[in-house]
């Protein structure tokens, strides 16, 4: 796990293929691309990129806030991933993205859950989109219980913008 503290500049592209967490801010100018491992966002941000391209088998993970529009598509049936939240991964978190999100084909939302009375708030996971928020069909929903689901209504995201698709997919 390699740990970024300083603020990152430039017009080159930043492809992750390890295990990074970002203090600091990844201002570059160019495209990101998680191809495989995760790529987390701390206290730091990711605005400059046009775009966050998450596929293959990368994680997208943290608590931003992300400028940029994300986009988390796998070629495989499943396996690229958007993860609420920081090391370690079982803590709920919300992840703030001031921008348009994409769930494609073989993309996964990993969303952990306690009690369907509190929204976000370190409780349950949430997702604040502020912008569109587009679910592929294909796309898979990973409901994470960190204890025993109580029957009700749990919001896993909200978004500013229009929601287009849902999940037809999802896991337990």
């Amino acid at each position: 796990v390699q740990n970024y503290a300083n603020n990152f500049t430039g017009s080159g592209n930043v492809l992750v293929i390890g295990t990074a967490s970002i203090y600091g801010s990844l201002g570059h100018s160019g495209q990101t691309v998680v191809s495989a491992g995760t790529l987390a966002i701390g206290t730091g941000t990711l605005n400059s990129t046009p775009l966050v391209t998450v596929t293959n088998t990368g994680t997208l993970a943290g608590i931003g806030p992300i400028g940029a529009p994300v986009m988390v598509a796998s070629t495989t049936q499943q396996g690229a991933h958007l993860r609420m939240g920081m090391s370690p991964l079982s803590v709920p978190a919300t992840m703030t993205i001031n921008n348009n999100v994409t769930l494609g084909v073989g993309s996964e939302l990993d969303v952990k859950l306690v009690t369907a009375t509190t929204v976000g708030g370190g409780i349950n996971d949430l997702l604040v989109v502020n912008g569109n928020l587009t679910i592929n069909p294909n796309a898979f929903l990973n409901i994470l219980p960190l204890q025993q689901l109580t029957p009700g209504t749990y919001v896993i995201a909200t978004y500013t913008g229009t929601l287009t698709g849902q999940f037809t997919n999802s896991f337990p």
